[in-house]
């Protein structure tokens, strides 16, 4: 049982792993292209030819090779005049950038570039930079979001079981930054404890199954494109009976609650309840015999809702920033491939 509880959740863990590993290699290659994208804008800035003193400058950081952004500056400058006292190793002429805020306007088309007409052009590189802005910031702060999530949910928490003892798969060949790589390992671990409790699961409806409560009472673990973690679903005769005690609670008249009472518990919908098995006409020893299979289905139920919160938007943050950076990327005029 042993191995076959381990088979079971490295699969499990390695599928998730693989996946969790694909979408953080593509929000580093889309940033990548972003940051490039952000010096060809430069580029064709300066190739239009337009002098003066307010320009579109790249800002890239110390020890890197790639712009971290693309912002609209005017370029100031002071001369020293003589009779200044200022150090003899002080150069002559300084020199600096103050960044703008905000889309040109007519006013500073007179005061720094002198030409008005050019207002158009200018607004039309404003907003393409803008554009590639946003789309580095929502593929960074996604990735983020990844990496402390998966730090925070690495080492079991209070109440949580121990974790199957089984190595991280390869990391395949890319270039990830280190965060992203130490994010993997606690996700891996994460990801474990998550396949070793749907492996129990399993076993609860396998359990169940293997009992005679009552004929034609079924309990399965399924898993589909909605519920990609799986859930627990009770069938009578074939058919499933998920919702129908939520029905049946929303058809009881209740009675107003204050409006500082805590928010109700949430309802699973594969419960199988007393009035729903009432209603079903099945007999008391048969409910009797069910409830404590019932119970314990519950009881793991909500332990499996703890990594059903974290697998969710650990899992669905890629994607959203990903479909994001890419519609920014081409509002820039730029394509995701170079």
């Amino acid at each position: 049982m042993r191995s076959t509880l381990e088979d079971f959740a490295s699969t499990l863990a390695t599928r998730w792993y693989r996946t969790l590993e694909d979408q953080l290699r593509e929000m580093h290659e889309l940033e990548t292209r972003t940051r490039e994208a952000m010096n060809e804008l430069e580029s064709e800035w300066q190739a239009n030819g337009v002098r003066s003193s307010q320009t579109f400058h790249v800002r890239i950081r110390k020890g890197q090779s790639l712009p971290d952004s693309i912002h609209r500056v005017r370029i100031c400058g002071s001369r020293r005049r003589p009779g200044d006292s200022v150090p003899r190793s002080a150069k002559p002429y300084r020199r600096w950038v103050k960044h703008l805020k905000g889309k040109p306007t007519r006013a500073e088309m007179y005061t720094d570039v002198r030409d008005v007409r050019l207002l158009d052009l200018f607004v039309r590189f404003y907003h393409r930079a803008r554009s590639l802005n946003r789309a580095r910031r929502t593929l960074v702060l996604g990735r983020l979001s990844i990496e402390r999530r998966a730090g925070a949910h690495g080492e079991p928490g209070p109440g949580e079981g121990g974790e199957v003892s089984s190595p991280a798969p390869l990391l395949l060949p890319n270039d990830l930054p280190e965060s992203s790589s130490r994010a993997l390992g606690d996700a891996w671990r994460l990801f474990l404890r998550a396949a070793a409790l749907q492996f129990e699961l399993v076993l609860v409806a396998a359990r169940y199954n293997a009992t005679t409560s009552y004929k034609g009472l079924r309990l399965a673990f399924r898993t589909d494109s909605e519920h990609p973690y799986g859930r627990f679903v009770w069938t009578l005769h074939g058919k499933s009976l998920v919702g129908f005690s939520r029905y049946l609670k929303k058809r009881t008249l209740t009675p107003l609650k204050p409006p500082n009472d805590p928010p109700p518990r949430r309802m699973d919908p594969a419960n199988l309840s007393e009035r729903l098995m009432r209603k079903l006409r099945i007999p008391a020893a048969a409910r009797c015999a069910i409830a404590p299979h019932e119970l314990h289905r519950r009881r793991m139920t909500r332990a499996y809702h703890q990594y059903q919160d974290v697998l969710g938007p650990l899992f669905s943050t890629a994607p959203e920033g990903l479909a994001r950076a890419q519609s920014l990327l081409r509002s820039a005029g730029f394509q995701e491939a170079p």
